[in-house]
């Protein structure tokens, strides 16, 4: 019995493989694709064109040396997908018995996927899968409505996305290196997705399950996804339509839930080689942050609920919003942060276009600041205030630079000075950095203010002024060694770079506060002139009246009046007058 069993296991085996190995001669598989065509034309609402057939055992079902899907007419012509080839996953009893297509999967290798946005924000990809086809296919494809439609599985292999452009350019970059598998796909129920992704050292994970499939709006499906991402390059993140201001490296972790109108993201990042503005460099130290914000899909604006920025032992809060238009990022965010290290931020300030002398390192004390972020992310400004308290500028003699200005020859040569305070305001833009109000109390100098600006290349445009206090001990100082003439506001340049400064007198200031001295001492002298001609006149007008006939009348008793008083008290009234 058991041999029996064993024939008909045997011969039925054999029959199988016989009836696979002449499947390809008993069907003409060419001859279905029309049918398969308008079956995705009528799931996708686009214009689907494949090429020749043929059965793929290895594959399970079908290989399709080509295939194109259309891009929606009314955003721009040519395809939105492009692929080299399609295996298609088939019933291959279906297909020896019935002679009938039933496809069971899709792995599309190495596609092309190209993405436009219209100039009311909507995405090319937001009208496939509709429910009206398109007017150019809709006879062909003799539909009237999309039917339901199922998949065991879809993958994509080593696809690349081409992003949207600038107006200048139709093209700003391609992602390339993408998997995607999906699983149990439908547009009326939900389906998982895994998508991985590299790029040179970058890696990304996206795990996590999305629908039913809104056709109306693609972007309004409902989801939840797992993400994380090891060293991705926030440059070529943010460089769709022209090079980024931003750079860095990014380390992610996050969960995203969307419920098809607001998608709310919470987790956390670190970023090594930070670079916040154009033209600035690469952070020496870490920075980590935890986040949740919201974003409206209506509205292509989001909402930065929380946000602590972690850097050594300082910590920073950053809140605001955000909006999308086309693939431009918008942003108005505030930073701030009371009496931070300033040992954990000084690493951040190259991040920030802010460049300390050539060799020298700000450390000690605390900094707070208060900022601003706005503006599109490759164009973004910064503007706000910041103060440091209590910390010390190392590397960088200021001392025997500021020397060489006339009267200030007494300061001593220091390679490390004290930052008793030092306050400014400053807008950080693309064109450069403006400085104003800057004041400072710097302990073997006395205090230093003025403003100016940096520009794109780092070269220096400031007027200063260094204040000596007038009942300080730094004036009684100086009056002692015979500085008396010093006046109390020293006007002076600073140029040269941000690394290489150049500190020289203000000539200009200086002949202009001179030349308001000289009016002010010929101001006085004249009007002392006309005091003294005003006495001397009030004088000779005494005299003559004194000489007249009322003063010949009563002279003599006037003369004998001022003698009795002066023999009465001679000496002290000399004195006293």
């Amino acid at each position: 019995m058991k041999s029996k069993m064993m024939k008909i296991t045997a011969t039925l085996a054999a029959m199988f493989f016989v009836a696979i190995v002449a499947l390809p001669f008993l069907v003409d598989v060419d001859s279905l694709r029309p049918r398969l065509e308008a079956s995705l034309q009528s799931s996708l609402a686009r214009p689907v064109h494949i090429g020749h057939m043929q059965i793929s055992l290895l594959a399970g079902g079908a290989h399709v040396e080509d295939i194109s899907i259309a891009d929606d007419p009314t955003f721009r012509s040519g395809n939105f997908v492009q692929a080299k080839s399609l295996e298609v996953g088939v019933s291959l009893l279906a297909l020896l018995f019935s002679r009938s297509l039933h496809v069971t999967s899709l792995t599309l290798n190495e596609p092309e996927v190209t993405i436009t946005q219209s100039a009311s924000g909507k995405w090319n990809f937001s009208t496939i899968g509709g429910t009206k086809p398109q007017d150019d296919f809709k006879q062909e494809a003799a539909i009237t409505s999309t039917p339901s439609f199922r998949l065991d599985r879809v993958n994509i292999i080593n696809g690349s996305i081409a992003l949207p452009g600038s107006r200048s350019t139709t093209q700003a970059g391609t992602v390339q290196g993408i998997n995607l598998e999906l699983r149990n796909v439908s547009f009326d129920s939900a389906m998982s997705f895994v998508v991985t992704g590299r790029a040179d050292e970058s890696r990304i994970e996206i795990q996590g399950e999305a629908g039913p499939i809104n056709r109306t709006d693609p972007e309004q499906t409902p989801f939840h996804a797992a993400v994380k991402v090891e060293r991705a390059d926030l440059a070529r993140m943010t460089a769709l339509d022209s090079p980024s201001a931003l750079g860095g490296l990014i380390d992610l972790q996050a969960s995203l839930k969307s419920d098809g109108h607001t998608l709310r993201s919470e987790g956390k990042a670190r970023a090594e080689r930070l670079r916040l503005v154009r033209g600035g460099q690469a952070a020496r130290q870490p920075v980590s942050l935890h986040f949740i914000t919201d974003y409206s899909f209506h509205g292509q604006t989001g909402v930065l609920r929380s946000c602590e920025i972690v850097t050594g032992n300082g910590t920073a809060r950053l809140t605001g919003t955000y909006g999308t238009r086309g693939n431009t990022v918008t942003t108005h965010l505030k930073l701030t942060g009371s009496r931070l290290p300033l040992d954990s931020i000084e690493g951040m300030l190259p991040a920030l276009g802010i460049q300390l002398p050539a060799g020298s390192t700000l450390h000690g004390g605390t900094v707070t600041a208060n900022l601003s972020f706005d503006g599109p992310v490759d164009r973004m400004v910064m503007s706000g205030s910041a103060e440091l308290a209590n910390a010390r500028l190392s590397g960088f003699d200021l001392g025997s630079k500021l020397s060489t200005i006339p009267g200030m020859r007494w300061l001593q040569s220091n390679a490390e000075l004290g930052i008793v305070s030092l306050s400014s305001h400053f807008r950080i833009a693309p064109q450069g950095i403006h400085i104003s109000n800057f004041t400072s109390e710097i302990s073997e100098i006395g205090g230093l203010s003025g403003d100016g600006d940096i520009d794109a290349s780092h070269n220096l445009q400031f007027h200063m002024a260094a204040h000596v206090a007038g009942d300080g001990m730094l004036r009684s100082g100086l009056n002692y060694v015979g500085l008396k003439g010093v006046p109390d506001d020293i006007p002076f340049l600073v140029e040269g770079t941000t690394s290489q400064p150049i500190i020289l007198p203000d000539l200009r200031e200086v002949a202009k506060t001179t030349a308001k001295k000289m009016l002010m001492a010929e101001l006085k002298h004249l009007t002392s002139d006309k005091t003294d001609n005003a006495s001397k006149n009030e004088s000779t007008s005494d005299k003559k009246a004194k000489g007249g006939f009322f003063h010949k009348l009563f002279g003599h008793k006037d003369k004998d009046k001022e003698n009795a008083k002066v023999k009465k008290g001679g000496v002290q009234l000399a004195t006293k007058y």
